[in-house]
């Protein structure tokens, strides 16, 4: 599995990977169903910002959403 970079916000190196279930921030946390579907988190439990990325059907495609950032492959 891919390693989870640092937060591109704060930059701590905290976010895990959860589900909406496991979000108690989500506006939906009570109705939620466990649509199986996976972001990663600046985990605030441990002193991260609790920025997310975008939501995938799998961990590593959460984790590659997370990590992806603007200047990837681009020389400056």
């Amino acid at each position: 599995m891919p390693e989870i970079k640092p937060c591109p916000f704060c930059g701590k190196n905290v976010a895990k990977i959860t589900t909406c279930l496991e979000l108690e921030e989500c506006a939906n946390f009570e109705e939620c169903d466990d649509n199986g579907f996976f972001c990663v988190v600046c985990s605030c439990n441990n002193g991260g910002c609790g920025a997310t990325g975008g939501y995938s059907d799998t961990r590593i495609g959460a984790i590659t959403t997370w990590n992806r950032r603007t200047n990837d492959g681009v020389s400056l």
